[in-house]
């Protein structure tokens, strides 16, 4: 009886880590990658200025959280990237089950008085009109690339798609309609971070050299699109994706050690030969590809000269 229950609990201990990692994983869903990201980065910018000055950084004081914001607007943040701070110290001190400090009348009245000193509008870009459009257009290439952005910036003018959006389009979503026209169903956007979903007509224009439903037609016939993703990277290089994936994060995890260790002077990449070496070769990498053709020239003239 006592191994029955032995055996009885484990799997109830079994089951109960199971739904922990699943209610974990559903709350890591509430918010978009993004913004996760944000989050992320804000707490450990917070956490390094507490480090600094040596005072607690879980939980925070409400001065402290004012002294750091204090600072962030004399170095020129705007409003907007505060708020996102706030947040990220708010959610740190929520998933800790800690006391949060954001929400303390000394925070609020210094984030209100940042908003008033340094204001809280937002520049606007101007609008792309229809006579730039069609100039940005004519500068694409006819070859596959040149396709590939024309078929992108008609699409996402007529739709009024945002990047993400674009990028996250695929065949399935494409509904070419009996009267010419071109009905697109999105997912999931910024917008519908449950995903009901979201549908936007495309119509067919009378020029057909900037007609979107044309120029996506060209290229996905251009490419053999027929599943998946719509606008992919055209001629991507495999050594170097794959070099980038392996070592991308090490090289990150190296540069930030090495800036910690130096107190951000840059000096410590030239201490050596070796680094020089490096860093040489790194800037030789980069400027090859344009040096290469006007050497190339130059050596033409010069023959052709002699």
């Amino acid at each position: 009886m006592d191994a029955i229950t032995k055996e009885l609990a484990t799997q109830a201990n079994q089951v109960s880590c199971t739904i922990q990692e699943q209610v974990k994983e559903l709350m890591e869903d509430a918010l978009s990658a993004r913004t996760m990201h944000n989050y992320r980065s804000g707490w450990r910018e917070f956490a390094r200025f507490c480090n600094d000055r040596q005072v607690s950084a879980l939980p925070a004081e409400p001065m402290t959280v004012c002294s750091y914001l204090a600072e962030l607007a004399a170095a020129g943040n705007k409003a907007n990237t505060l708020s996102v701070k706030v947040c990220a110290i708010r959610m740190a001190h929520l998933t800790a089950k800690q006391p949060d400090p954001t929400g303390s009348q000394e925070v609020k009245l210094t984030m209100k008085g940042i908003r008033r000193r340094i204001g809280a509008k937002v520049n606007h870009d101007k609008p792309l009109t229809l006579d730039l459009l069609k100039k940005v257009v004519d500068t694409f290439p006819d070859n596959m690339t040149g396709r590939r952005n024309k078929a992108m910036i008609l699409i996402g003018y007529a739709g009024a798609f945002r990047r993400s959006e674009l990028v996250s389009l695929k065949v399935d979503n494409l509904h070419f309609e009996e009267n010419g026209t071109l009905t697109i169903t999105l997912p999931r956007s910024k917008t519908d971070q449950e995903g009901k979903g979201m549908t936007k007509t495309i119509p067919s224009l009378g020029d057909t050299q900037y007609d979107p439903i044309a120029a996506l037609r060209e290229w996905l016939d251009a490419a053999g699109i027929t599943e998946g993703y719509i606008f992919r990277k055209v001629d991507i290089p495999v050594a170097p994706m794959v070099l980038s994936l392996v070592l991308g994060g090490i090289m990150e995890q190296s540069f930030r050690q090495a800036m910690t260790i130096s107190g951000g002077n840059p000096k410590i990449f030239f201490g050596s030969v070796i680094c020089v070496t490096l860093v040489a070769l790194s800037v030789l990498s980069v400027l090859l590809p344009f040096l290469l053709p006007r050497l190339k020239a130059w050596r033409e003239g010069s023959r052709e000269t002699a």
